[in-house]
Parts: C-alpha cells; structure tokens; sequence
C-alpha cells in the first residue's frame, strides 16, 4: 500500500485525477438518497476542493486570483450550502431508483464537477505569477459577478420565505426579484460561477485549458435550465389556476432576467399556448 507522501505527491502531479476522485467520493451520498447527489454532494465537493487543492499546490501557487477564487467559493459554500442544506424547508420526495440507475449518475456527475471547480483549479495549476492583479479587470469583474450571485441567491431565498409565510398557498411569489425572473436563485447560481471563470481568465494558456474552464459556466447554465424546467412543472401545476399566472409566466423571463426566454421545453410552451 503506497504511503501517504506518495499519494500526496501523486496527487499534486494530477490534481485533474485527485478532483474526479474527491467528487465520485462525494458522491457516494446519493446512493443513499437520490437528491444529495445534486445537494449534499456539491457542496462537500466544492468545500473540500477549495481546501486540500491549494495545500496539495503548495505557496507557490497562492496568487491573489487563485486565493480569491478559493475564498469566493468558500463563501458560497457558507452563505448558500448551510442554507440549502439545514435552513431550507422544502418536503422532497424519495423515489427508489435502480442501482444502474444511480452508478450512472455518480459517473457522470464527476466530470461535471471536475468542470465546474476547473477555473478554480487551473488557477492554482498555472498561476499568473506576471499579473497586474490590481488594475486588471477581470479581477474585479469576477469578484463582482460572484458576489452579486451569492447576494442575489440568499436575497431570493429570503424574499421568497416572506412571501410565503405572508401568502396563501395558493398564491405563487411574483415579489422583489421574482418580478425579473421566475427562478432569480437559479439565475444568481450562474452568475457565481460565471465570476469564478472571469476572475481565472489570465491563468488559460492552452486550447485545453480555454475550453476546460469555459465548461464550466455553460455546464451550469445548461444545469440551471435544467432544474427550472423541473421546478416550472411542480408550479404550473400548483399555480396554473390561480388569477394572474397565465400573464406571469408569459411576461417575465424562466430564468435570465430581460431575456425573452418564457419556456424550457416543447412541454412547456404547450402549457403557455393553452392558457393564452
């Protein structure tokens, strides 16, 4: 059995490998209930990447992007994990899902971590030692972007328990920042990692790396419209009758804010058509 100095040493040689195996760690959760695939798992994987991987790089690599990256993500961790996970109270139900099922599921979503964590990772990989951190702008660009998502995230969530606790059941939540976008928690979980990619730009070098961390905001897009599509079924279905939702749904984006994007799916848009 190989020590631990040279599992620590193999590791740092291919962090792309130790990441892959940290989230299929992680995600071992979901076989014990389905949902923590997508909960608990990311993020126990994303805490625990922003811990070890710039121990296992060592100082060298502690630039300032890569150490805000880390603190950023770590922040996120904090502000939305806790509260996804502890604070949140939504009933989810359990379905028994064939174990191919599952091991398909932890498969592939190891790779789609990998993508997600990748900006984080590259910039303690290839560290932009020559940076003029301070008066470039995508430093602060990403900063920006990632905080604003963490805020827009834990203000929705907020926004969203008032109007409950003030509302019938019957009614749906078109208040604050529901009046922009029907999913604005979604649409901040994009931004977050959007300003992770932004804040790494000067640490992808090669073609490889570009279209690694360039993954990562496009996998959680496609991530985000995915859920929405799953969300805006449970709500049709709830909402459907209830005076004013028709005119909702069709004046107010699914997820990006002053895009006309209504529907996520052919499904949905034949529920839009009908009750035009």
């Amino acid at each position: 059995m190989p020590s631990p100095c040279v599992l620590i040493s193999f590791f740092r040689e291919h962090l792309y490998i130790y990441t892959l195996l940290i989230s299929l760690l992680c995600c071992l959760t979901g076989f014990y209930q389905f949902h923590r695939f997508f909960e608990l798992s990311y993020f126990l994987i994303m805490f625990v990447l922003s811990i070890t991987v710039p121990l296992l790089t060592g100082p060298h690599s502690w630039t300032i992007r890569a150490i805000c990256s880390s603190l950023l993500i770590l922040l996120w961790d904090y502000s939305l994990g806790f509260y996804v996970l502890f604070g949140r109270k939504v009933s989810i139900k359990q379905r028994n899902y064939p174990f191919k099922v599952l091991f398909g599921f932890w498969i592939c979503l190891a790779p789609t971590y990998l993508a997600i964590f990748s900006p984080a990772l590259l910039s303690y990989m290839y560290p932009a030692h020559g940076d003029r951190v301070w008066t470039s702008i995508t430093f602060y660009l990403g900063i920006a972007m990632t905080l604003a998502g963490i805020y827009m995230e834990r203000l929705a969530d907020r926004q969203k328990g008032i109007f409950r606790n003030t509302h019938p059941s019957t009614a749906y939540c078109n208040t604050g920042l529901y009046r922009f976008t029907r999913h604005p928690n979604y649409f901040g979980e994009c931004l977050v990692w959007l300003g992770i990619f932004i804040l790494g730009i000067p640490c992808y070098g090669s073609f490889f790396q570009w279209a690694l961390a360039v993954s990562c905001p496009i996998v959680m897009f496609l991530i985000m419209l995915r859920a929405t599509l799953v969300l805006e079924k449970d709500q049709y279905a709830r909402y459907h009758t209830t005076p004013g939702y028709a005119e909702y749904i069709r004046s107010v984006p699914v997820l990006v804010p002053f895009f006309p994007l209504y529907c996520v799916s052919v499904v949905e848009a034949g529920w839009v058509e009908r009750i035009r």
